[in-house]
């Protein structure tokens, strides 16, 4: 479990992962490096609230939730948004993006992970439902000090 960080600035946005994974725990180099990004582990009841609420089931992948836009990017998608907000080369975020499953089940074989990852991807408006638990979703996401 990661330990939370004391905020110093308020969050934009809000990336669901599986902290259990190493692949995915790499998210937080990304987060050092985007000003106004929290986290919250997949594993965690609040985002398996929101993604139910979302979704009808807490499908396994990896999400990045936007207000401002309405959206939760899912999958491919979401790791492709985040080396865009992290300001990575856009070759890079391509590059997750297209190798995104390959890349999960080469990490969930030297993780041992047992749970497959689900095949969700593409951006998704926010539902009323998914909309009435982003304080909760907000409020447990935690921060890293900002590195440029």
């Amino acid at each position: 479990m990661m330990a939370k960080y004391e905020r110093t600035t308020n969050i934009a946005s809000v990336v669901i992962y599986d902290s259990k994974c190493p692949y995915c725990s790499t998210v937080t180099k990304w987060l050092k490096r985007t000003r106004d990004l929290g986290a919250l582990s997949w594993h965690e009841n609040t985002a398996q609230n929101f993604l139910k609420a979302q979704f009808n089931y807490s499908p396994f992948a990896m999400f990045l939730v936007v207000p401002s836009e309405s959206k939760i990017y899912a999958g491919p998608d979401a790791a492709r948004e985040l080396c865009e907000r992290a300001r990575l080369p856009e070759l890079f975020g391509r590059l997750v993006e297209h190798e995104y499953h390959k890349i999960s089940k080469t990490a969930s074989l030297l993780s041992n992970r047992k749970q497959p990852l689900d095949k969700i991807e593409g951006e998704f408006p926010l539902n009323a439902n998914s909309l009435s638990l982003l304080d909760d979703l907000f409020y447990e996401a935690w921060t890293l000090p900002f590195e440029e």
